[in-house]
């Protein structure tokens, strides 16, 4: 009899180790899937120049999003500047310096920029297209799926009347991990 309970002790612990073993792989795997903290993709695009001589960023910010009407989680990045008149003489000549940019980077400009910029907040008051704001999905990114999505909006500025050079915005956001996941299975 006590042959029989040390057989089913050694059973039990045995099934208890693998049944540990699974639940740390099951954990591991989690835990690459899915991982922590903020997940921003800063793409380290050269600023156009500016109107005070050198190209620079004038601001970048970071921010975690959540629309009230779901749970999703989306990690932006953004970069703001003016680009000179004097080196930039259209809103084409701008956009086709950062489309090369991000052409070299593995992104492609997508038709649907209404969509896809929601979180651009100047795609309240300016066009899709020519004059207002495009998007860019990555190449390999399905454009039917969740992903992410750079926002490029430029517009001019003006003094008495005349354009003295134009606003620059570049918005990069990117979807949690877990809001991917949620859009894979819905």
């Amino acid at each position: 009899m006590s042959n029989k309970k040390a057989k089913t002790g050694r059973k039990s612990l045995i099934t208890g180790l693998l049944l540990g073993f699974l639940g740390m792989g099951v954990i591991t795997v989690i835990i690459y899937k899915f991982p922590s903290g903020p997940q921003f993709i800063k793409l380290g695009l050269d600023p156009p120049v500016t109107t005070i001589g050198s190209g620079s960023w004038h601001n970048t910010q970071s921010a975690v999003l959540k629309w009230s009407d779901s749970q999703n989680k989306y990690y932006i990045w953004r970069m703001e500047t003016r680009a000179s008149i004097d080196v930039y003489e259209s809103w084409m000549a701008i956009a086709n310096y950062f489309d090369t940019q991000l052409v070299d980077k593995g992104w492609v400009k997508h038709p649907s920029a209404f969509s896809l910029c929601r979180s651009l907040s100047e795609s309240s008051f300016l066009p899709q297209g020519e004059n207002g704001y495009i998007a860019y999905l990555r190449k390999q990114d399905d454009p039917t799926k969740l992903s992410a999505v750079t926002c490029l909006a430029i517009w001019p500025y003006s003094y008495a009347d005349s354009i003295q050079g134009y606003n620059v915005v570049v918005e990069i956001t990117n979807p949690s991990p877990l809001t991917k996941y949620r859009d894979s299975i819905e």
